[in-house]
């Protein structure tokens, strides 16, 4: 079985923007109109992105924009580098959000360290703890313990962070969490968020009425956060709503039918992942009735939209035939694309056309070389196992001087690309 679909990306944050730069951040960046970012949710690869997009874009001396907290947390790496862009820019940060209002905001574990980064602080609530890790314990047994934290505190110490609330971030395990909240019924001098420096008084900065009445930790939930952000377009919330519906990592029941609403939702915007996502799900009827040409025809838009296992998914369905007619030539054409992106299902695609067509006897040294990508790069799993036989029949023909020259060429693709799969082996899953 040589058709796979797009691994899920972790469930990150999402970087909104007001009405008038949704569609292009960059351009209202560059032309100074974007007043503030929203992070909302997760914090991951995606806001140090969008982050590092701003550090570069902004004209020089232009104020940075303002930003706007409301996390449970998230990356503790990219949460980092973007506490330092804000520091580097002066930035003013606050707790709540413009685009989605929310009585109930908080900055919890690692949105404290974005907001550390600030120049100009108020926060009507921050949560912190030590950070945690997985740590494989066993062959495919993985556990979650508490990390070193010496980085995080070395961050915090690096950006003046008060003392007080290190020393209770350290002391705090990472499956607790130590809450304080801005109370506005409350003396502001005597409340321990004031003394920490986090909610100041310069009332210029900030947009937020503070004097409201907040809740103290009636906190969104995951699928809160997910939902506000799709509702007001986030396409990367709209996958990561499938994902949770999916929860292929999780020994849950999968809903394919609610996955493929926020799917086509992606869809519907553009977005190459949820394309071919739902091109999976139509070739094999899942959460909606089985069209194998519907299937090969959305795996030939994300193809064209230039994503590497669709690539692989259309030129194999090509190969086979499935939903489009038989063609070896469009078969190799799009898997080769594929495999020049460095998706090793791409090789053993490859690996496996060799093998069936009996290309390992005609040019053993090409047949060589994607076998053994396939067979490095390849997770255990049924694609893996095919390559593993065709590379295995390589080896008891192919002759020495073949051998060195395949050797050479399979270097040489190692060193000029690089190997990252987006893609799964669900064969199992799917039985």
């Amino acid at each position: 079985m040589a058709t796979f679909l797009l691994q899920a990306a972790p469930v990150v944050a999402y970087p909104l923007v007001d009405a008038q730069c949704k569609d292009d951040p960059k351009a209202c960046v560059v032309a100074g109109k974007l007043a503030y970012v929203s992070v909302y949710g997760d914090i991951g690869q995606e806001d140090l992105a969008f982050f590092t997009m701003l550090d570069e874009a902004l004209p020089t001396g232009a104020p940075f924009p303002r930003v706007e907290l409301n996390s449970d947390g998230g990356s503790a790496r990219s949460s980092m580098e973007i506490g330092r862009i804000l520091r580097r820019h002066g930035a003013v940060a606050e707790t709540g959000s413009p685009v989605i209002p929310d009585t109930t905001p908080q900055c919890s574990s690692a949105c404290a360290l974005v907001a550390a980064g600030a120049v100009h602080l108020r926060l009507t609530h921050i949560g912190v703890h030590m950070g945690w890790q997985r740590k494989k314990v066993a062959p495919n047994v993985w556990k979650t313990v508490q990390a070193d934290g010496g980085d995080v505190e070395a961050y915090l110490r690096e950006m003046g962070f008060n003392p007080k609330l290190i020393e209770i971030e350290h002391n705090t395990p990472y499956d607790q969490i130590a809450n304080f909240f801005y109370d506005p019924k409350m003396p502001l001098e005597g409340q321990d968020i004031y003394k920490f420096g986090l909610y100041s008084t310069e009332r210029q900065y900030f947009t937020a009425d503070q004097d409201a009445a907040l809740g103290r930790g009636d906190f969104k939930t995951d699928e809160d956060y997910m939902v506000n952000a799709a509702s007001y377009g986030s396409i990367q919330a709209m996958r990561d709503l499938a994902d949770d519906k999916l929860a292929y990592v999780r020994n849950q029941k999968k809903d394919f039918e609610g996955a493929n609403y926020w799917l086509q939702m992606a869809a519907d915007k553009g977005d190459p992942g949820a394309i071919h996502s739902l091109g999976y799900h139509y070739s094999y009827g899942l959460g909606v009735t089985q069209d194998v040409a519907k299937g090969a025809a959305l795996y030939l838009k994300a193809a064209k939209l230039g994503l590497a296992p669709s690539q692989n998914n259309i030129g194999w369905a090509y190969y086979t035939g499935t939903g489009v007619p038989k063609s070896l030539p469009d078969a190799i054409y799009w898997i080769t694309r594929a495999a020049a992106q460095g998706e090793p299902f791409a090789y053993g695609s490859l690996c496996e056309i060799s093998g069936a067509t009996d290309l390992y006897k005609t040019d053993p040294t090409e047949a060589f070389m994607w076998c053994g990508l396939a067979v490095h790069h390849l997770q255990d799993g049924s694609a893996k196992d095919a390559a593993q036989v065709v590379y295995d029949r390589i080896m008891k023909t192919i002759t020495p001087t073949d051998f060195a020259a395949a050797s050479l060429e399979l270097q040489k693709w190692e060193d000029e690309v690089v190997t990252v799969s987006q893609m799964r082996d669900v064969g199992d899953d799917l039985n």
